[in-house]
């Protein structure tokens, strides 16, 4: 996927920066971007330039990338059926034209065991997505608060992008999980101009 991402970069979730540092080592202009201010302290100690502590609205009004990276199966931030397309959206207000999302996913559908088919469906009886969860992660004394995430088929996702301003131009599958690339589509395409 290393090979789909180019100009500047915007890794969403960075966790670590497993994925950002390899490419700011080959010169990419990466900007890692965590709610968790332990990832942002890990980050910069780990020696990645640039690590912003918040959500993507933390970001300054006059940023603007070429990718953004939604890796280590982040497309689950996308969170929920409405969260999702208002990340989109806010995404595309911040992209360069001819930028593009790289990002992974698990499809809930093509998971394994009566636990996931009874968890996709208790989720459609309450209204919610099949795979979306809300969970909270646990270190020893500490934990985050709880936040929702999502897995969601490419077939979901797709819809989910249509009317944000991208397009799913990429999809590789590999077991339960997949890897999409969609880029930003023009603006008089957007609005349908010819």
């Amino acid at each position: 996927m290393y090979d789909r991402i180019a100009g500047r970069v915007l890794d969403i979730g960075v966790g670590a920066a497993r994925f950002s540092l390899p490419l700011q080592r080959t010169g990419v202009d990466v900007v890692g971007l965590d709610v968790s201010p332990g990832a942002v302290d890990v980050c910069l100690r780990r020696t990645l330039r640039s690590a912003v502590l918040g959500g993507i609205d933390s970001l300054g009004g006059s940023e603007r990338f070429d990718s953004f990276l939604l890796l280590g199966k982040n497309l689950g931030l996308l969170e929920s059926r409405e969260q999702g397309p208002r990340l989109l959206t806010r995404l595309a207000e911040i992209a360069n034209p001819g930028a593009r999302i790289v990002g992974t996913c698990v499809d809930p559908y093509l998971l394994e065991g009566d636990h996931h088919k009874h968890y996709l469906a208790a989720n459609r009886d309450s209204g919610r997505m099949s795979g979306q969860m809300r969970l909270r992660l646990r270190y020893q004394q500490m934990a985050t608060e709880w936040f929702d995430y999502l897995f969601l088929s490419s077939t979901e996702l797709e819809e989910m992008v249509h009317g944000t301003g991208w397009s799913v131009t990429d999809l590789t599958r590999e077991g339960s999980g997949y890897a999409i690339v969609a880029r930003r589509m023009d603006v008089t395409a957007k609005a349908g101009s010819p």
